[in-house]
């Protein structure tokens, strides 16, 4: 089994050098401290199965190391394509729930190693507790495909290219470790291949990660670039070809498509749809929109189809707040506020003032 011994050595490898790699980045983000967890874990997979039959009972404290592969690649998933906030506390929580659970299950196997003779009731306990940690595995592998399959349709560009190679090699690796292992070998055979696609998944899944926090790094640099210099570009320069096929595309997605009606938009939705840098969305907005601001102006939008809305005979019977939802927003109370800024009434006002008019043309 020389090869399979190459192959740990090689994830061994692979995992350090984006552990130090993690490490070593000046000004770290999420993704760069969960990634560097992920690694660490998958570098003790790699030391515990190249020592294992050398080290006799210490393998079960390197295992320990072990609890952070699916949990911490969720949370790497989450901060891979969710730009604001894309770890809370609750997150933590579950990924730290399941290291807990894989650590007792280790230590229950060290018990038992140490032990003359297994405890029957340690081995219901692992058993038990390997069901639940695999049911919660399952759970967060799902989560970690969705984090990069949501939002798919609005993104272009490189950002869309990020998450095709997330969900490719993702998915590759969770088939070769479930689909294919368990469906196309028996437990003889199973023994034999099962570590194989092990090393293989968290090989590909760590170069294809390490990939995509480049090229996510490299966007940005780019992005920032392009508004450091924005400034500096003549007018007649800047309104070329290009600024007149922006300003088509943004009334395109904004008048015909209604993209306004999106509830929470925010202005990198728009940018990474038309795979543009969002100072210069702001930009032709501002020049060309005659907007004060990005949220001011597609709150404008929401208001004129919600009075059509309250106009309109078929959803006169609506009630306020589905008006409202209907319209993009997410709540009754910036509702009502945006709607009364724009027409100095608020909804409800409106439409009663719809029924007097209607009244008094009907009497007159």
């Amino acid at each position: 089994m020389m090869g399979l011994q190459y192959a740990y050595s090689a994830l061994l490898a692979v995992g350090l050098t984006a552990l130090i790699a993690q490490l070593t980045v000046s000004q770290k983000k999420t993704v760069h401290v969960v990634f560097a967890i992920f690694c660490g874990s998958m570098v003790m997979v790699a030391t515990r199965h190249l020592t294992s039959d050398n080290i006799g009972i210490y393998q079960y404290l390197i295992g320990l190391g072990t609890c952070a592969t699916c949990n911490a690649y969720w949370l790497v998933s989450r901060a891979l394509f969710r730009e604001r906030q894309p770890i809370f506390l609750r997150h933590i929580l579950v990924a730290l729930a399941i290291a807990v659970l894989v650590m007792l299950d280790q230590g229950i196997e060290m018990v038992n190693a140490l032990a003359d003779s297994p405890f029957s009731q340690l081995n219901a306990l692992s058993s038990s507790l390997g069901e639940v940690t695999n049911l919660l595995s399952s759970c967060i592998l799902m989560l970690s495909f969705w984090e990069a399959a949501r939002g798919f349709s609005s993104t272009a560009g490189a950002q869309r290219w990020q998450r095709i190679a997330f969900m490719i090699s993702f998915a590759t690796g969770v088939t070769l470790c479930t689909v294919i292992a368990k469906g196309f070998f028996n437990e003889e055979q199973l023994a034999t291949v099962f570590p194989w696609f092990v090393a293989f998944s968290a090989l590909q899944i760590i170069l294809v990660t390490q990939g995509i926090i480049i090229s996510q790094a490299y966007e940005e640099r780019k992005a920032n670039d392009e508004e450091k210099l924005a400034p500096l570009v003549p007018r007649e320069i800047q309104d070329n070809e290009d600024e007149r096929e922006l300003i088509a595309r943004l009334k395109k997605i904004l008048f015909q498509d209604k993209l306004f009606l999106r509830a929470n938009l925010k202005m990198v939705d728009i940018a990474h749809l038309l795979d543009v840098p969002e100072y210069k969305v702001s930009r032709t907005l501002r020049s060309h929109f005659s907007a004060r601001n990005f949220n001011q102006f597609i709150n404008s939008l929401r208001v004129k189809h919600a009075k059509a809305l309250l106009e309109a005979p078929d959803s006169r019977h609506w009630t306020i707040l589905v008006v409202g939802l209907e319209s993009g927003f997410g709540s009754i109370g910036p509702f009502n506020r945006a709607f009364k800024s724009e027409f100095g009434l608020t909804p409800n006002e409106y439409r009663q003032s719809l029924h007097v008019e209607k009244e008094v043309a009907e009497s007159a």
